[in-house]
């Protein structure tokens, strides 16, 4: 179950789980992100609170331009601020 929000630091993780499960909606898209992660179902329960783990789900985003714009359409989301909470992530881990 995700904690409720507390601010802006929790952004990332928010954003990359709203993205987990976006993907996990469409079953071709959750096979691909599983065959490009490694992630099986129990690895990917174990690792929602893992920031590493919100990285990966926001790389797979950010490799497929289609599925950024369909994701942040529905969830009216601007692209460009997935694009600034993708590099803080990566930043957190260089």
């Amino acid at each position: 179950m995700l904690k409720e929000s507390k601010g802006p630091s929790d952004e990332p993780a928010v954003i990359a789980l709203q993205a987990l499960t976006y993907v996990a909606g469409n079953p071709e898209i959750l096979g691909r992100f599983m065959a490009l992660t490694g992630a099986g179902p129990e690895a990917v329960r174990g690792r929602l609170e893992d920031p590493s783990f919100h990285l990966a789900i926001l790389d797979f985003l950010m490799g497929d331009e289609s599925l950024l714009l369909a994701f942040a359409a529905d969830h009216n989301l601007n692209p460009q601020r997935i694009t600034r909470i993708h590099a803080q992530l990566q930043g957190e881990f260089e």
